[in-house]
């Protein structure tokens, strides 16, 4: 392995090394992209669960003050 990579010039390796840098960066983006693509459906579905859950409480609070009234 030692004399294998002996063989290769410095320029070789100095491209080696940028590819598998760059390699890695390239993944990692792609990575962060797609965690952010599910982080953005999860805050998408969290925000239409609380309007639901918005208007439960309101339609509850209304119907509250309603036999709040009656019972005056």
């Amino acid at each position: 392995m030692q004399q294998w990579l002996q063989n290769f010039s410095v320029s070789k390796k100095m491209n080696a090394i940028t590819i598998m840098f760059a390699t890695i960066i390239g993944l990692s983006i792609l990575a962060f992209i797609m965690a952010a693509q599910s982080f953005k459906e999860d805050f998408n579905n969290f925000e239409k669960r609380s309007l639901v859950g918005v208007k439960t409480v309101l339609e509850t609070e209304k119907e509250l003050n309603y036999f709040s009234r009656l019972s005056r």
